[in-house]
């Protein structure tokens, strides 16, 4: 019985030390850059940053190699930022060309054009840790969606990956 687990043809192989092999080249699995940890998304206005009172701000990220992994869930009540929404405090700078729409961006209480059709995603702001939440339409150019104004409870959950500077 080999020590030896994966594709087959020598593409892909593992073994018991770690080593990974696949067409000819080896290397320790250690050697990947892996990091895995939580991390405090923050959000601002795009013209006035403002100051924002919070009830959650949770964010988790997974780094595998230079791509960045992320789940963000922020509730806040109350924000004094104006301008276009931007969840901050990313926790690695994007690449120079990671403009790429995320594929999920959820945003309860926050009002943004309605139209039919209408679907939000969030886009990872180049060589930067903030990005921002846009509105697509089926008819319309896309739009960002703007900060709040007023009381409510207003809350944000983004599932995504973007490609790091590193």
């Amino acid at each position: 019985m080999s020590s030896f687990a994966g594709f087959a043809n020598g593409i892909v192989q593992t073994n018991l030390t770690g080593l990974v092999y696949g067409n000819g080249l080896t290397t320790h699995a250690t050697d990947v850059d892996y990091n895995s940890n939580l991390f405090t998304p923050t959000i601002a206005g795009s013209t006035l940053a403002g100051v924002t009172t919070y009830t959650t701000q949770a964010g988790q990220f997974t780094k595998i190699g230079n791509r960045l992994f992320f789940d963000i869930g922020i509730v806040f009540t109350l924000t004094t930022g104006t301008g276009d929404i931007q969840v901050q405090s990313l926790p690695y700078t994007s690449n120079d060309s990671s403009n790429v729409s995320i594929a999920v961006a959820v945003v309860d209480g926050i009002d943004w054009p309605n139209n039919q059709g209408t679907y939000l995603a969030a886009q990872i702001v180049p060589n930067s840790t903030y990005l921002v939440i846009t509105c697509y339409h089926d008819t319309n150019a896309p739009a960002n969606v703007q900060m709040p104004t007023g009381t409510g409870t207003y809350s944000i959950t983004i599932s995504g990956s973007y490609q790091t500077a590193t």
